[in-house]
């Protein structure tokens, strides 16, 4: 079973934590995305992630980024597996 939490986000500053458990090896992005489906920035790229528990804290302003709207993503094996938008 491989479970995935959403992150709690706060958008002034975005910060908050991924919580993903994973059944195999995996390739791993997370990354905020813009509304054309292109990330602006790189949390995490692993192209080979242990299986098992695994955790990752993030916080950046979000002041340089001025489109209205984005996405903050966890991509599993090319799979998006949770997408949160973010309204700035």
């Amino acid at each position: 079973m491989t479970n995935y939490d959403r992150p709690s986000l706060d958008t002034e500053n975005l910060c908050g934590k991924f919580e993903y458990s994973l059944v195999r090896t995996s390739a791993i992005t997370i990354g905020l995305f813009n509304a054309q489906n292109t990330i602006v920035r790189e949390l995490l790229n692993t192209p080979a992630m242990p299986r098992g528990e695994h955790s990752l804290n993030f916080e950046f302003d979000m002041s340089a980024y001025t489109n209205q709207v984005y996405f903050v993503r966890l991509i599993i094996d090319g799979e998006i597996k949770l997408s949160y938008k973010i309204n700035t």
